[in-house]
């Protein structure tokens, strides 16, 4: 059976970032008085979530970046084991994490579960999917990377619009409701 007809080997993948610390633009003080400098935690302190699904809504195991060093034990063990956690400096994708999850993750789920290859992946267009290394694994591999066009994810990705956008609106009023 051709990958173009076996929903089992054509993959999407999406990643969105979370914000720990919302901005509120509101400053609470005591009294009248004048405020000086505000101080709270990082406002660009984020989490990365990738996730990976067939058409056949097989799911791979997610991706969850953080920007720790060396990630704390108790955020660790709260996580399933198949699940892959990263870390870069930013909390973002780089090209290094996402070289990692494919490697280390992706590909070693593929084969435990014995996915027909070669495989059609779908990704974004970023700069941190399309380093030279990624693209030579995957090529030994028979996964057949297609990058869509950078930052038209809400159109020809169907995860951004039905996993990601409902998620980031909520979460975003969690944190804000956490941090008032």
């Amino acid at each position: 059976m051709s990958v173009l007809e076996d929903p089992s080997r054509i993959f999407n993948e999406d990643e969105s970032s979370f914000t720990l610390c919302s901005k509120t633009g509101k400053v609470l003080a005591r009294g009248e008085q004048n405020i000086y400098e505000i101080v709270h935690g990082s406002d660009k302190e984020n989490i990365t979530v990738l996730v990976t699904i067939a058409e056949d809504v097989t799911k791979a195991p997610p991706s969850i970046i953080y920007s720790y060093i060396r990630l704390p034990a108790d955020i660790a063990r709260s996580y399933p084991s198949e699940w892959w956690l990263g870390k870069s400096e930013s909390g973002w994708t780089t090209g290094e994490t996402f070289y990692e999850y494919m490697a280390k993750v992706f590909y070693p789920w593929l084969v435990k579960f014995n996915i027909t290859l070669p495989i059609l992946f779908f990704l974004d267009g970023h700069k941190s999917h399309l380093m030279k290394h990624l693209s030579d694994f995957c090529s030994t591999k028979d996964i057949l990377l297609i990058t869509l066009l950078h930052n038209t994810t809400h159109i020809l990705q169907p995860y951004d619009v039905s996993i990601f956008k409902p998620l980031e609106y909520n979460w975003k009023k969690v944190v804000h409701k956490f941090r008032v």
